[in-house]
């Protein structure tokens, strides 16, 4: 960081008890958009001892990936894959992937997570989701292999509609 923009920043304080309450600050939720049922937890995994939760994925019927990113705001300059959500019909896992970059028990888990042939694994753009993990975690043998089971539901979709389209 810059010397300049880090004296910037050490001029500002956080003070929690400033902070507005999120719903003050985000408005309320939008009639007809779509919120997690309240049965299902929310868990953030940001060290190994939380990748061990990660565990109880093994088995599951289905579950649901998805993976998230800082846009790219040069053409030529990729940004790491930041975080790493997989949902069961209970639980809603955050994975913090920056930090447990390097994690052979993340790996490890993820591993069997994504073998398990057991489990159907849902997303829209999987395979790019995939593809973004591999190209910022290419050590991590659980992305280098291929997942079994999977469906991606954006070709799904548009196989759907080609079927539809055809007399």
């Amino acid at each position: 960081m810059k010397p300049s923009v880090r004296q910037t920043l050490e001029q500002f304080t956080y003070e929690a008890s400033q902070d507005q309450a999120w719903e003050e600050r985000f408005g309320p939720v939008t009639p007809g958009t779509v919120s997690l049922p309240e049965r299902v937890e929310v868990k953030f995994i940001a060290d190994d001892d939380g990748c061990e939760e990660l565990k109880n994925l093994v088995g599951k019927p289905v579950i649901g990936l998805d993976c998230e990113w800082r846009p790219n705001l040069t053409k030529f300059i990729k940004t790491d894959t930041a975080i790493l959500q997989i949902s069961d019909e209970t639980t809603c896992y955050i994975i913090d992937l920056i930090a447990l970059k390097g994690s052979q028990k993340l790996d490890r888990v993820l591993k069997a997570v994504f073998m398990d042939e057991s489990t159907l694994k849902l997303g829209l753009a999987l395979r790019g989701d995939l593809t973004r993990i591999q190209n910022t975690f290419g050590e991590a043998v659980s992305f280098a292999e291929k997942m079994v089971r999977y469906l991606d539901l954006g070709l799904l979709h548009q196989d759907l509609m080609e079927f539809k389209e055809k007399p």
